[in-house]
């Protein structure tokens, strides 16, 4: 399924366009592939600039309420909401001082405030309460060790994406953020150990060394149901339970 969005007035065409598609062989998950294409200019050559996921589909109505298993130690089980329908070409808003008022809602959900470990607060007037908003603080709060200083921010990166339509008249809004996580310990005695196997590890240099301190740098994208009017964002789907780590960097302990 191809989401693009109407040109704005005056211009040819449209920069960017999403595509909604199924994975070979998986073609009866409930999931779908969303690729987002931009092009610089008009006539340019298209590029695609993010690919994330999202539930395309409600689950069956015979599906049976037994319990699912737990899921495996350090995974996290979480419940995601389906995507909204769109309409057919999605349309954007008329006026200019509407726009610049979308502009300004967009850009406040996708500047998410430092989270400073424990003291990440769950609830916030921007975004419901869900598996991949409170829960996921919950969540990051959990990284909590009296021996460390712990500290995890984001801030948006890479292009600006088309915001798209839906029926309903609300918008589905998707950021791309840069994470930044650092990782000290609390007194010159205190040293750091990445566990083994792990991408940390193996960007560090491998081996079984201490740290003084680490600081990696992860890519996050989130894609959020923002309702017409106003009100808050409902969070439809994000990587930041296991972001991809982008670089690690660290000091050695001595």
């Amino acid at each position: 399924m191809y989401l693009i969005p109407q040109a704005a007035q005056g211009t040819p065409a449209p920069r960017g366009f999403a595509v909604l598609s199924k994975r070979e062989g998986a073609e009866t998950d409930r999931s779908s592939v969303r690729h987002y294409f931009t092009r610089g200019e008009d006539g340019g050559a298209w590029k695609a600039v993010v690919a994330t996921w999202v539930v395309t589909e409600a689950p069956p109505q015979d599906a049976t309420a037994a319990p699912t298993p737990s899921p495996e130690q350090g995974k996290v089980k979480t419940r995601p909401k389906v995507l909204p329908p769109g309409k057919g070409r999605v349309r954007v808003r008329r006026g200019v001082a509407d726009r610049r008022s979308r502009h300004r809602r967009v850009r406040a959900l996708c500047e998410p405030p430092q989270l400073h470990d424990p003291a990440g607060k769950p609830d916030g007037p921007h975004f419901a309460r869900g598996d991949f908003t409170d829960r996921l603080v919950d969540f990051y709060n959990g990284w909590h060790a009296e021996q460390l200083l712990r500290s995890l921010s984001f801030k948006p990166a890479g292009e600006r994406l088309p915001v798209l339509r839906l029926k309903d008249g609300g918008s589905l809004v998707i950021c791309t953020l840069e994470g930044v996580f650092q990782d000290k310990g609390r007194t010159p005695a205190d040293w750091i150990k990445t566990n083994a196997g792990s991408d940390a590890e193996a960007l560090l240099g491998g081996g079984t060394r201490k740290w003084a301190s680490i600081e990696e740098v992860g890519s996050v994208t989130a894609v959020m149901e923002v309702p017409q009017g106003g009100g808050p964002a409902t969070v439809l789907s994000t990587d930041a339970y296991g972001a991809t780590k982008l670089s690690v960097k660290g000091v050695e302990w001595k």
